[in-house]
C-alpha cells in the first residue's frame, strides 16, 4: 500500500470518528459554541420577569395592608362617594374593596350596563368616561367572576406589561441597572398604588410606554394599532400622538421628503377618538357630547392654565393647594432636567398636564402625573453612579405613596 493509499485510509477514519465518536468534554472545557450563543439570545428582560413579578406582588400586599389598617383606624364606616347603584362597597373581600374609590364607580356602571344618554347621579352620565377600560373589564369579569374584579386583573397586568416594556424601552439606549432603577421609581411614585385599582391609569400607561417602544424600534404600524386603542382609553390618549410624529420626523431627518407611507398608521389615534365620538353620536346625536358634559356637569371650562396655577396655589381649598403644589414639583424637575429629557419627552409631559391645567382639573393632578413616565426614566438616568441619591429617592417615593393610599382608603380627596 502506498503513502497516497495510506493517507486516503487515515482521512476516512478520521472521518468515521467525527461522524459517529462523540468525546466527553472535559471539566475546563468552554461549552459549544452553539450553546454560548442560545443563551446569549434570551432577552435581558426575559431574565428580569420572574424578579418584576414578585416585587409587584409583595408591593401589592404591602399596599393592601397599609389601606385595610388605615380603615381600621379610621372611625366609622367606609362610604364610598357617588355609589352610582353599587352599594356600600365593590367588594365583599376587604381585600379587593380597598380598590375601588372615586371614578371607579363610573368604569363599573360602564362594564355592568352599557352608556345611558341620561345622568346617572346628578348631572353627571357615564358617556364622558372612555371606553376600552370598563370594556375590558366586563370581558375579563365573565371569566374572573364580575366586572369589578375583571377590572383588577386588568390594571394589574398591564401594570405589568408597563414594566416590561418601560424596562425595554429604557435598556434600547441604557444599561440593564438603569432600567431596572427606571421600573423602581415607576412602582415606588407617589401615586403608583393607582395602577392597581380599578382605574385606566395602568392600562393607558402600558398602551403610551408600548407606543414609544415600536416608535424606537421603527415597527410604525404597531404604533397604530396600539395608538387606536388609547384613544380608547382616556382622553389625553389621542393627543400622545404628537410625541410620536416627532419621533416619526427625527427619524427621518426632519426631512419631508424622507416621509413613507408608514406615517399613516399615526391616524390610528384619530380614528379611535372617532369612535368614541360615533358612541356619543349614537348616545345622545352629539358626537362632543363628551367634552360639553365636562363644562355644564363638572364645571371644567377652558382657562388660562398659567392664572389658574396661581389662583389654586393661593386659594383657600386644601385640596386644589395639595395638587396644585404636587404639579409644580413635577414641572421643576422637569425644567432642571430639561436637557435629559429630550424633545420627544418633553412633548409627552405637556400632552400629559396642559389639558387638565387648561380646563381646571386641579384636583386630580397627582393621578395625571403619575403616567408620565419619561419622569422616571430621566430618574433613572440622573441617579447613575450615585446609590445614596438613589435610595434617598427610593425612600422619599416608597413613604409619600404609603401616605397617599392611606388617605385613598379612607375616600381622602387628595387623590381623585
Amino acid at each position: 500500500m502506498g503513502h497516497t493509499d495510506l493517507d486516503r485510509l487515515r482521512a476516512r477514519i478520521a472521518s468515521l470518528e467525527a461522524r459517529f465518536l462523540t468525546p466527553a468534554r472535559q471539566p475546563d472545557e468552554p461549552p459549544p459554541l452553539k450553546a454560548v450563543r442560545t443563551k446569549e439570545r434570551v432577552p435581558p428582560w426575559r431574565r428580569e420577569l420572574a424578579g418584576l413579578i414578585l416585587v409587584l406582588v409583595v408591593t401589592r400586599v404591602v399596599l393592601v395592608v397599609i389601606g385595610l389598617v388605615s380603615r381600621n383606624l379610621t372611625p366609622g364606616p367606609v362610604v364610598h362617594p357617588q355609589p352610582l347603584g353599587v352599594g356600600p362597597s365593590y367588594s365583599s373581600l376587604p381585600f379587593l374593596d380597598v380598590w375601588g374609590q372615586w371614578d371607579s364607580s363610573w368604569y363599573l356602571s360602564i362594564a355592568q350596563d352599557g352608556y345611558k344618554p341620561f345622568p346617572l347621579e346628578g348631572p353627571f352620565p357615564n358617556y364622558a368616561f372612555f371606553p376600552l377600560y370598563p370594556f375590558l373589564a366586563r370581558t375579563v369579569g365573565w371569566l374572573v367572576g364580575g366586572p369589578f374584579v375583571g377590572g383588577l386583573v386588568v390594571s394589574n397586568v398591564a401594570l405589568l406589561v408597563a414594566c416590561v416594556f418601560l424596562y425595554r424601552l429604557v435598556a434600547l439606549d441604557d444599561d440593564p441597572a438603569t432600567a431596572r432603577r427606571a421600573v423602581k421609581y415607576l412602582v415606588a411614585a407617589p401615586a403608583a398604588f393607582l395602577f392597581s385599582a380599578m382605574l385606566s391609569e395602568s392600562l393607558f400607561l402600558a398602551l403610551a410606554v408600548m407606543c414609544f417602544y415600536f416608535a424606537r424600534t421603527k415597527r410604525w404600524w404597531a404604533v397604530g394599532v396600539l395608538g387606536f386603542f388609547l384613544a380608547l382609553s382616556r382622553a389625553p390618549g389621542v393627543l400622545v400622538v404628537v410625541p410620536l410624529l416627532w419621533m416619526y420626523m427625527e427619524q427621518r431627518g426632519r426631512s419631508l421628503r424622507r416621509i413613507r407611507p408608514d406615517v399613516l398608521s399615526l391616524a390610528g389615534f384619530p380614528a379611535g377618538l372617532c369612535v368614541f365620538m360615533g358612541i356619543n353620536e349614537a348616545l345622545t346625536g352629539d358626537g362632543l357630547a363628551f367634552t360639553r358634559i365636562q363644562v355644564t356637569a363638572w364645571g371644567h371650562r377652558l382657562q388660562d392654565p398659567f392664572s389658574a396655577v396661581w389662583r389654586n396655589l393661593t386659594g383657600a381649598n386644601h385640596i386644589w393647594r395639595f395638587n396644585g403644589w404636587y404639579l409644580i414639583v413635577v414641572l421643576a424637575l422637569t425644567l432642571v432636567f430639561v436637557r435629559r429629557f429630550g424633545t420627544t419627552y418633553l412633548l409627552f409631559v405637556l400632552v400629559s398636564v396642559l389639558p387638565p391645567m387648561s380646563y381646571g382639573v386641579w384636583y386630580s393632578m397627582v393621578r395625571y402625573t403619575v403616567v408620565i413616565f419619561p419622569l422616571y426614566v430621566v430618574a433613572a438616568r440622573v441617579t447613575v453612579s450615585r446609590p445614596h441619591v438613589d435610595q434617598a429617592v427610593t425612600i422619599t417615593l416608597a413613604l409619600l405613596q404609603g401616605f397617599l393610599m392611606s388617605q385613598w382608603a379612607n375616600n381622602s380627596s387628595l387623590v381623585i
